[in-house]
């Protein structure tokens, strides 16, 4: 998401309310990235385990 707005045509308060919903938008984004990389460990964890195989899988083959 692009700004199209010139902070130089900002007041000082509006330049305050668009620092503070940045600030807002990059903590979303910071745990947005969080959520993700334990996510991204979690299943490259998961392709580390051996295969299942019908010796190893607990289900009988059909």
């Amino acid at each position: 998401m692009a700004l199209s707005v010139d902070p130089a045509v900002l007041s000082s308060s509006e330049k305050d309310d668009l620092i503070a919903t940045l600030l807002a938008q990059v903590d979303a984004l910071v745990a947005r990235v969080a959520a993700i990389e334990a996510e991204n460990a979690a299943l490259r964890e998961k392709l580390q385990a051996p295969p299942k195989t019908p010796t190893n899988s607990g289900t009988p083959p059909s």
